[in-house]
């Protein structure tokens, strides 16, 4: 899986127009490969199993709580939160729903 991803980083200005779905956003992997999607200005489709905190401070520090980093990755551009859980049907049809590929970084 860390070889797709390098590879798909590495190619980012060829698949600028790219969306792709990501699990485990809020884990240490995740929250690594979403704010780097973002950056290469490759739209993400992020699940998210517990809702937006906004009275949190934003952070993707190693310690940061799951709400932190959620909030922090919610306001990076071309991210768009999914509210889900990878083990729910409908939450998996949603969170793909128009992407061209998939990062499970889930533990």
């Amino acid at each position: 899986m860390r070889f797709f991803v390098l590879l798909l980083l590495s190619a980012a200005p060829l698949c600028a127009a790219m969306r792709v779905a990501v699990t485990g956003t809020t884990g240490l992997l995740g929250r690594q490969v979403v704010e780097r999607l973002s950056k290469k200005n490759i739209k993400v489709n992020a699940l998210l199993r517990h809702p937006i905190d906004n009275s949190v401070t934003p952070s993707i520090d190693k310690d940061a709580k799951s709400t932190q980093v959620a909030l922090y990755l919610s306001q990076l551009p071309g991210v768009t939160m999914v509210a889900g859980d990878a083990t729910d049907l409908a939450s998996c049809k949603q969170l793909v729903d128009n992407c061209d590929a998939i990062i499970a970084a889930h533990g």
